[in-house]
């Protein structure tokens, strides 16, 4: 008998987490029995997770309610209900009462009894990660998809304090790098043995497949850049423009696509006006979300990542897969995935524009760069015999 899997999922918005776990359990399909509970509903990628036939459990409208937004909720029944439950949370804080903790627990109690699950995996750090610790009857495993040290200065006291009490709760924590697993360890020192490191594993037969569908808004330009991720200030998207001014000035010839959704505290519009600001109109072109970015990173000369933390750089590995070079900044993990002057470069965010110029206006070094991208195969059988080993 197949071993049955539950994986929690916050959501299915666009960001690593929702691919990265759905590339991890369409490997694992055939091995195990897999569930997904997402705590919301929300977000345009439950389709991917539907059209590959992965089951999801049945909502929580609770939990719905306190992870989704009540803004994209349509029916006024359902508006009432996140109304109604996140100021039901609120009112319980006050004096005391962990509503969360309430929910969380009466759920997994209920779903323990039906389902007999025989490992817990949360997919996400925080209310996933929470959720899942109230699992008392099956393995718990959770995935921490980010660089503690920047986490705890992002997150309030509360949420740290959380952290301290449900992380040992878990049979093993798995970080995305060997470089947030050593960050996480030092930490959480007293359970060092139970955190282990396993990079994303890709679908690049999917990728590859999907890199090839025909785009129609893919710039007429001899050298294009693509940046893809959420809006927010990890990502710095805002800097891109004064980077393309350099570009600019130095008589680069270049268009610069950015791929992504979202305005997490105004990013997007700092992006629009920094655009304005550098005269980059013309340069600089934002697509928004795209459900399958893969033509644009096939078809683009370089591929920029500007974020200032990435655990496991989900966009790097997939440009790497699709043979384009890479220019990133100097995130602790980013020499895990890229070696300068190898297949790409990696330097500070106010160096990069240098390594894009030299990329753009050297031919002989870009064609080395790009020959060693060409020959690059992601070892994605070490990473699933790592995966089927956390899951014996």
């Amino acid at each position: 008998m197949k071993k049955k899997i539950l994986f929690i999922l916050p959501g299915f918005n666009f960001g690593g987490t929702v691919f990265s776990t759905l590339n991890m359990i369409s490997f694992m399909k055939t091995e195990y029995d897999i569930f997904v509970l997402p705590m919301t509903y929300q977000g345009p990628v439950i389709k991917s997770y539907r059209d590959v036939g992965i089951e999801l459990l049945p909502e929580n409208i609770a939990i719905s309610a306190l992870m989704g937004k009540t803004e994209q909720e349509k029916s006024a029944v359902r508006k009432f209900a996140f109304v109604f439950h996140k100021a039901l949370r609120q009112l319980l804080d006050l004096i005391g009462i962990d509503y969360e903790a309430c929910v969380y627990r009466t759920t997994a109690k209920k779903i323990e009894k039906e389902y007999q699950f025989d490992f817990v995996a949360s997919c996400q750090e925080g209310g996933a990660t929470y959720f899942a610790s109230y699992f008392d009857h099956s393995r718990k495993i959770a995935w921490f998809r980010s660089e503690y040290s920047v986490y705890r200065t992002e997150y309030p006291q509360k949420a740290l304090i959380k952290d301290k009490k449900r992380y040992p709760l878990f049979d093993n924590i798995v970080c995305v790098s060997v470089t947030t697993r050593d960050d996480f360890r030092s930490f959480f020192p007293e359970i060092r043995d139970k955190i282990v490191a396993i990079h994303n594993i890709q679908n690049t037969d999917n990728i590859i497949a999907q890199s090839y569908c025909s785009v129609c808004d893919f710039p007429d330009s001899k050298f294009v850049i693509v940046s893809i991720g959420r809006m927010n200030p990890q990502k710095r998207f805002s800097c891109i423009p004064s980077i393309a001014r350099k570009l600019l000035d130095a008589k680069c010839d270049f268009k610069w696509i950015i791929i992504g959704d979202g305005n997490a505290f105004g990013e997007w519009d700092i992006l629009q006006e920094e655009i304005k600001k550098n005269e980059v109109e013309k340069t600089v072109v934002c697509v928004g979300p795209k459900i399958n970015p893969y033509p644009y990173i096939r078809k683009a000369q370089l591929l920029v990542n500007t974020s200032y933390v990435e655990a496991c750089p989900r966009v790097v590995i997939e440009a790497k897969i699709l043979k384009t070079p890479i220019v990133c900044t100097d995130f602790s993990s980013a020499r895990e995935f890229v070696s300068s002057d190898y297949d790409g470069y990696v330097d500070t965010i106010d160096n990069i524009y240098r390594h894009i110029i030299n990329l753009i206006n050297n031919r002989t070094l870009y064609d080395r760069i790009k020959k060693v991208c060409d020959e690059y195969v992601i070892d994605n059988e070490r990473i699933f015999n790592q995966i089927i080993h956390l899951f014996s």
